[in-house]
Order: structure tokens, then C-alpha cells, then sequence
């Protein structure tokens, strides 16, 4: 299936809007691990719709259907520019050490406050990522 890079974007924003609220929901020390699964998805969504930019398409290659985002912020274009940025490097492997599509299988449980570090790492990263957006 092929999306477009405009829902990609607005996705983004949408995964990264859920995991706050479910942190800010009654249940958020419950519902730790599903804010930090939700907000590694905005990540993803938002790599997926920069490499649209980055090469000047509308619609996500298919190459890119993947949940690597290691792959995904190099095919982005972000990568080298991420790792030599100490405070940004620090985040992005905090990040990806922690989130993974499978993290939903795993019986891994994170406390609220985890929870917390993780999405403020991640609005870090995410908004350091807009400011990226290239042709």
C-alpha cells in the first residue's frame, strides 16, 4: 500500500498526540509501555515522510515499508547530520534502544516515569526532525 507524505506528516503528529494522552489519562502508569510503543511511531511516521521529501516524491517507496529507523533516518537523509550532534545522538540511540514495533509482544513493563523521559526524548528528536525537512 502506498501513502502519501501528507498523511504520513499528519500521522506523526497524531501517534506522537496519543501517547500524551495516554501518559495524562487516569490509567497512564498502566498504559506505560503503549505511550512509548505510540510515540516510537511518530518517529517512524515522521522519517517515512521526510525520505518522501528528501527524494521529491508523494508517496512512501515501497523500499521504505520498514520499522528500522536507523534505515529510515539514513534513506531520510538525517542520519550523519543526527550522530554528530552529541545532545541529538544521545537521544536517537536512548530512542532507538528502547522502541521497536515488537515491543508490544514483549512482557517489558515501564514505569510513568519512563514513560515520560521516553516521549520527552522523543518531542526532542521529533522537532529536531521538522527542522530538517528538505526539498
Amino acid at each position: 500500500m502506498r501513502v502519501k507524505r501528507g498523511v504520513l506528516e499528519q500521522e506523526a503528529g497524531s501517534w506522537l498526540k496519543v501517547a500524551e494522552l495516554l501518559l495524562r489519562s487516569r490509567q497512564g502508569t498502566r498504559l506505560a509501555k503503549q505511550a512509548i510503543y505510540c510515540a516510537g511511531y511518530a518517529i517512524e511516521f515522521l522519517l517515512k515522510a521526510l525520505i518522501c521529501r528528501y527524494q521529491g516524491v508523494e508517496e512512501l517507496p515501497s523500499d521504505y515499508e520498514t520499522h528500522d529507523l536507523h534505515r529510515l533516518a539514513k534513506a531520510a537523509g538525517v542520519l550523519e547530520e543526527m550522530l554528530k550532534d552529541p545532545a541529538v545522538k544521545r537521544l536517537w540511540h536512548n530512542l532507538t534502544g528502547i522502541w521497536s514495533p515488537d515491543l508490544r509482544y514483549t512482557g517489558q513493563r515501564f514505569s510513568k516515569r519512563d514513560a515520560e523521559e521516553f516521549l520527552e526524548q522523543v518531542q526532542v528528536v521529533f522537532q529536531w526532525l521538522k527542522k530538517r525537512k528538505k526539498p
